[in-house]
Formats: C-alpha cells, structure tokens, sequence
C-alpha cells in the first residue's frame, strides 16, 4: 500500500494543445474524490488519467471559446481525468466561474459533493418538495451534500445514516443548518445487528418514506422503509442486485434507480455547475450550506492524503491536493 507519491506516478510531457470548444488550464488545487482513491490504488491506471475535480486559472482558448477568457479563474470537471497535472485540456461547457470571496481550494471542493447530490436528489431521486428521504452513509462528502441540499430544497424530513455514535453526534454538528427549510434532520446509527436506524424510521416515518439515497453499497434492509410509488436510488447497482437482499425494498411499488452517480456528457454537465453557480454557491457564501476542507496536501504527498481518504471515508471535510506552488487566491 503506497505512503507516498513516486517519481513514476508523474511523467513529464509536453503543454497540451486545446481543440474545438477546449480551453487550456493552469491547475491550481484538484479535489480528491473516492474515485480517485480507488483508481490510485489499481495499478493499472497512469497516474495521468486520474483526476477529475479542478480549480485554476485559463491560459489559453480556442477561438470558438467566447463565454470564458484568458486569467478567468474557474472550477471544473475533467470528464477523461488527468487533473493532477500542471496543464489540463477540458471542455469549456464543464467549467463554472469562481466568484469573488471563494478560494481555489473551496472551489476544487466543489463537483464531486454537489454535482453527486445534483444527481441523485434532484435527478435520480426526483425529488419534491415535503419528501421525507433517507441518505444511507450521509458524512461521506456526497453523503453531507445530499442531506443538505435536501434542506435547502425543502424536504420534510431527512434521515441521516451513519456508521457509528461518535458519528450520530456529528450530524447535528455538521449537517443540520441553521437557515433549514426542513422539519427536522434525524440522525441514525447504522452497526452490525443494530437496530437503531429502524427504530427512528418507524418513530417519524412509520408509513415509510418518499426516497432513499443509498450510498452505503451494501444492502442493510430489515424490513420495507419504502411508501407506496417511493424511489430507491442505488450507487453501484451493481454490488446490490443479488438475491433476497433486495427482496424487501418490493413490499410496496418502488421504482429502484442505479445511478453512477456523474455524467461523463459536457451537456449534461453544463446543466449541473449552472445548478452551482445559482444555486449552492450563494448558499455557500452565504453560510446557508456549509462545506469544510480538513486537509490541504503538496502533490508529493499525494500517496499520504489517499491513504488518509481511504482510511477515513466518513471524515467531515474534503481533502485537497496542491498542483501550483505559488497561488495568488
């Protein structure tokens, strides 16, 4: 298990050219993501295709380029990776502007937490107004964005999933905000054989509830927590779909939604830091939603900041690494 970045994790090449619609940019800070620590860790992946959450500063456009300018400082999405890079080549559809009072390092913090929750929530989990949810692993960073931004979005009530009482107690701490459209956030402890998060769904929610944003890969399910015509939104379907393990949630009519979480489409992307831009950035700065960043890593001591992620899954803040030595934020 790697410690540490090698000089064989990066390569030198030369400055990347820009094509049609692609704009040149100086990368700044990229955001560590669970897939990046995953592919990290498979060996058959280059360090250059990893890497996909970026903030930075564009050095150069191609002339079909007109909503952007050179020295805009922005944030983005690489769908092909290669964020750990000095110089990255992205399309200018999946780049969002940083605006004055955030920082390069907040920025980079920005896809992987709320475009997921864009995605599962709003999208895959359809939501409406007065739903109650359920988000399975809600400290994990797309975890915290969902049960936020299902706050923000005027959810009844939301159930907080976690994996141990230390971590019931953060909940509050962290993920009920102050200026909440929601009824109220109901924390939940999830350990082998315990039965702690049934017992509050039945308190609050006995007739179930409208969606679960299940985030935790492995199916936990005891009973049906579902309402008539809810949605089960899987992360991975994948590793869900086996047997009697899925049997429960089909007490009542569900509709179940596989989600891989981010479109790999510009288009579909543009729609997703639009959503940003309007709508969770003010809240940010506003202090309506809240985002923390718990360590902030040199790009040598890459190998370290993944094995700290890894090993720290359900941490409160984002871990983020540092491309340029010297940035002017």
């Amino acid at each position: 298990m790697k410690a540490s970045a090698t000089p064989d994790d990066f390569i030198h090449k030369s400055k990347p050219r820009v094509g049609v619609n692609q704009v040149l940019i100086r990368v700044y800070y990229v955001g560590i993501t669970q897939e990046d620590v995953s592919l990290y860790y498979d060996r058959k992946i280059p360090m250059q295709h990893i890497g996909t959450d970026f903030s930075g500063v564009i050095v150069h456009k191609h002339d079909s380029v007109e909503n952007f300018h050179i020295n805009e400082s922005v944030f983005g999405f690489s769908s092909k990776g290669g964020a750990y890079a000095e110089y990255l080549v992205c399309d200018s559809s999946t780049l969002g502007r940083i605006p004055k009072g955030m920082t390069f390092q907040q920025a980079a913090s920005l896809p992987d937490m709320w475009i997921s929750a864009i995605q599962l929530l709003k999208i895959d989990a359809n939501f409406k107004q007065r739903s109650s949810v359920v988000v399975l692993n809600a400290l994990t960073q797309r975890g915290q964005a969902c049960v936020q931004l299902a706050q923000v979005m005027g959810c009844r009530r939301v159930h907080a999933i976690v994996s141990g009482y230390e971590a019931e107690k953060d909940v509050l701490k962290y993920l009920k905000l102050p200026t909440s459209l929601v009824d109220e956030v109901v924390p939940s402890c999830l350990l082998e054989r315990d039965t702690g998060y049934m017992l509050a769904l039945n308190r609050f929610d006995p007739d179930g509830v409208d969606c679960v944003i299940d985030l935790l890969n492995t199916p936990i399910l005891k009973t049906s927590i579902m309402k008539a015509e809810g949605r089960y939104v899987m992360v991975n379907p994948s590793l869900h779909l086996s047997g009697k393990d899925i049997e429960l949630i089909f007490q009542r009519p569900t509709t179940i939604h596989g989600s891989t979480v981010r479109g790999r489409d510009p288009k579909h992307y543009r729609e997703h830091v639009e959503f940003i831009t309007e709508h969770i950035i003010p809240k940010l700065l506003n202090k309506q939603l809240s985002f923390r960043i718990t360590k902030v890593c040199n790009w040598k001591n890459l190998g370290k900041a993944m094995l700290f992620v890894r090993q720290n899954e359900e941490h409160p803040g984002k871990v983020i690494c540092k491309i340029t030595e010297k940035v002017i934020d």
